[in-house]
Formats: structure tokens, sequence, C-alpha cells
């Protein structure tokens, strides 16, 4: 009877093996035989390149569940939006405050051109602030998940923590089947040396119904394989793949929470700029409210009082304006600040994760040398359980269990008997 077919595969050949190893969902629920005959298609060398590849994807997959790690890697040039749109805030600001202090709201057009300019200096300084941040909603958007964010990278590092859990009791669990597997082996050995010894026994009286039914005891027990036993061994040690996998994804995880961290914590640099912006759009927005009674009392005669009151007002607009900046880089200055406190705690959550992520792999290089040593030692012990059977066994050197009797035959062979005293 020959290896059963793959499902979605059919028969396994040199063509489809490899294909058939990488979808690791498929292979685990392969039985012996067909992972036997995929071992024999796949060379060490594809293995490692197949599991280096699921290893990768696995990462992929962490990375991808810190949904806003893309959005932050998509971010650049943010120093230098700061310093364009800050600057020209600070320089729309401090434009505003000379402008303001020279004196031209003497008169009446005077008081005009200078509320043209400071209505000028004044969107400006709106704009600016505005644009302060390129990734302004993507930062916000970030803390506001921090939560979420954190929650994930700790459920990995608390995944590491039980996994290593998990790979103690799975070398309790590989000890004891590999022993059981070599009792069963060592059984079967002894138990053919007692028949086959029981069937020279037969033979040598002639017995020859007893001779058959010793025979067919014998081939019943050589029927026994260990396939399932060894089953049960593979599929324990292969645990040790889910293992390294979930190992993978939390690096994934790690290294998104990372990208966001690193992304929130631009924040604090940039929160000290927009600090150094509100303050200075505050003062000018100050001064442009008390020069506006300047421009008020620019006119010199009654037809000029239009105009200068015309200056009055821009210059009022102007100043709320100012004050919309002003207050406008105040809130964006607070939220930048707590996106850099955000990104150091989502930094402290990462660290840890790391820390079990190497404790992990650790674990998992040390169960694989556990595993090794437990297939040494079973291996060493089922030698000296055939050994044994072997002296047991007829064509053995030598019955260790004989009786004097046994041991007097082998002497008179070797010619050691001792010569009879006689009284």
């Amino acid at each position: 009877m020959g290896v059963s077919p793959v499902p979605g595969y059919g028969q396994i050949t040199q063509s489809n093996a490899a294909q058939i190893y990488g979808d690791k969902e498929t292979y685990d629920n392969l039985d012996v035989a067909q992972k036997h005959l995929i071992d024999r298609y796949v060379t060490p060398e594809e293995k490692d390149e197949i599991d280096y590849g699921n290893i990768d994807n696995s990462k992929k997959n962490g990375r991808d569940s810190i949904e806003d790690a893309e959005k932050a890697d998509s971010h650049g040039g943010q120093t230098g939006n700061a310093i364009a749109t800050g600057g020209g805030a600070v320089a729309c600001a401090a434009g505003a405050v000379a402008l303001l202090k020279m004196p031209i709201y003497t008169n009446v057009i005077g008081a005009m051109a200078g509320a043209i300019g400071m209505a000028v200096l004044s969107a400006l300084s709106l704009v600016c602030v505005n644009q302060y941040d390129n990734a302004y909603k993507d930062r916000t958007t970030a803390r506001d998940n921090a939560d979420g964010t954190n929650e994930i990278i700790d459920a990995h590092a608390a995944a590491m923590e039980d996994t290593m859990d998990m790979m103690n009791e799975d070398m309790e669990l590989y000890q004891e089947q590999n022993d059981e597997m070599t009792n069963g082996m060592n059984e079967k050995a002894a138990q053919l040396a007692d028949l086959k010894q029981q069937l020279a026994d037969c033979e040598a009286a002639g017995d020859a119904a007893g001779a058959s039914g010793i025979k067919n005891q014998m081939k019943k027990i050589n029927e026994e394989d260990f396939a399932e036993d060894q089953e049960g061994l593979d599929e324990t040690k292969e645990k040790l793949e889910g293992y390294q996998e979930a190992n993978g994804e939390a690096l994934g995880v790690a290294d998104g929470g990372t990208t966001v961290s690193d992304f929130l914590k631009v924040g604090t640099g940039l929160g000290v700029g927009g600090a150094i912006v509100s303050t200075l759009l505050g003062v000018a927005t100050i001064i442009c409210g008390l020069d506006a009674a300047k421009a008020a009392s620019s006119f010199k005669t009654f037809w000029e009082i239009p105009p200068a009151l015309i200056a009055c007002a821009m210059l009022l607009v102007s100043a709320s304006l100012l004050g919309v900046a002003t207050n406008s880089m105040r809130d964006k200055t607070t939220n930048e600040f707590e996106c850099g406190a955000a990104g150091g705690e989502m930094s402290n959550h990462v660290n840890d994760l790391n820390t079990m992520i190497g404790q992990q792999q650790q674990y998992i290089e040390s169960t694989g040398e556990n595993y090794d040593e437990s297939d040494e030692k079973a291996g060493e012990d089922r030698e000296k359980g055939q050994e044994a059977a072997d002296k047991l066994a007829p064509e053995g050197s030598k019955n260790p269990n004989g009786t004097d009797k046994d041991k007097d035959k082998d002497d008179d062979k070797n010619g050691n008997s001792q010569p009879s005293v006689v009284m």
C-alpha cells in the first residue's frame, strides 16, 4: 500500500514536496509516512529557506497587527516641516511686533498701511500654525490608539512566557514518550529472545506443533511497530516550529511598536518648538489689540475718521487671527507633549517584549538540545536492551540467566573442568 495523497496536492512528488512542506497547516496534519516521503525529496537547505520564509511571514503578520506602524513609516521630513512652518510662524509674529512698533499710526495713511500689513502677517501665521507638523493627525491618532497598541505588545509578551511554560510541559511529555517507546522496544526484544529460546527447545525436542505456535507468536510480535510512538515524538518536537513562528510574530510586533513609539516621541521636540511659537504669537496678539486704539485715533480731520475706523477694525481682525493661531498652537503643543509621553511609555512595553523574545528564543534552543539529549539517551537504552536480549537468545554469546549446569557445560567446552575427587 503506497503513501496516501495529500488533499489539494495529490500524490507527493519531487515537484510538489517543497510546496507541501511550506504549507505548514497542511504539513502538520500529514501522517508519518507522508512526512518521511517529503523529507526524502526536500533538502535541509530547502527546509531552512522555507522555515525562514515562514518566520518572515510571521514577522510581517506581527508588524501588520500594529495598525499605526504603516502610517508612521509614511512620514518623512518631519523636522524640516517643523522648522519651515514653525519658523514661518515665528517670523510672522516677529514681523507683526516690529510693524506694530513702527511710528506709522500717527496718521490715517500709516494706520491703513500697518493694518493691511498686519492682516497679511496674521493670516500667514495662521497658515503656518495649521501646517505645523505634517504628521499631526496621524501622530495624535497613534497617541489615542496607544493603549490598544500597548495591549497588543503586552499580549505577545505574555504569549512568550506562556510558550516557555508549554515547552517545559512538552519536554516532560517528550521524555515520557521516549521512555514509553524505549520500554516497548526493549520488551519486544526480550519477548523475541525468550521465544527464540523456546523455539530452539521445541525444535530440539521435535515438537513441531509447539514450534509452529511459537513462530506465529514471533510473527505477530515482529509485525508490531512503533510508528505511532514515533509520530507522537515528532508531533511534540514539531511544536518548536510553532513556538519559533510565535517568536517571529512577536519580533514583528516589537518592530512595529518601536516604529510607532519613535514616531510618537518626535512629538516632544515638536512640543518644545510649539511652545516657543505660541508664546511669540501670544505677545503679537496682545500688542496688536492694544495698537488698534492707535489706529482709531490716527485721524486729523473729520474725513479721516472712516479710514481710521477701518484700520482699527482690520487690526482687531488681525488680533483675532493671531489669537486663533496662538490657541491652535497651544493645543498642538499640549498634544505633541502628550504624544511624546505616550511614545516613551510604549517604548517601555516594547523593551519588555524584546526581553521576553530573547528569553523565549533561548528556551527554544535549549528545548531542542534537550530533545536531542533525550533521543541520544533513548538510543543508548534501546541498544543496551537489544544487547541484553541478544544474550538471552540461543545464538547469543552466553545466557546471563544460565544455571550452574549450563556453566559446567561451558567449562567442559573450554577445557576448564575440575577432576572429581573419589573419597
